[in-house]
């Protein structure tokens, strides 16, 4: 009597720990999604900031173009 109240207490414990085992799987395996996504957004983050560089140089080239076009010598003075 005491024998079956022991080992189905038993596999009481084993049940629980299986679905711990299992639960403690799953939020591991959420974990590493969840870092690949941030991975992702990271490279993305990087690529847009590359991107802001290269039109802020881009703006900078054509602001220092149309200085020297503003200064340039011979423009005509007046339409006659």
């Amino acid at each position: 009597m005491y024998f079956i109240l022991f080992s189905s207490f038993l596999l009481v414990i084993i049940l629980l720990s299986a679905i711990a085992l299992l639960l403690s799987s799953i939020f591991t395996m959420l974990a590493a999604i969840l870092t690949l996504l941030q991975a992702i957004f990271s490279i993305l983050s990087a690529f847009l900031t590359m991107l802001s560089a290269l039109f802020a140089m881009l703006s900078a080239f054509l602001t220092i173009l149309s200085a020297l076009i503003a200064i340039h010598p011979n423009k005509k003075q007046s339409l006659q």
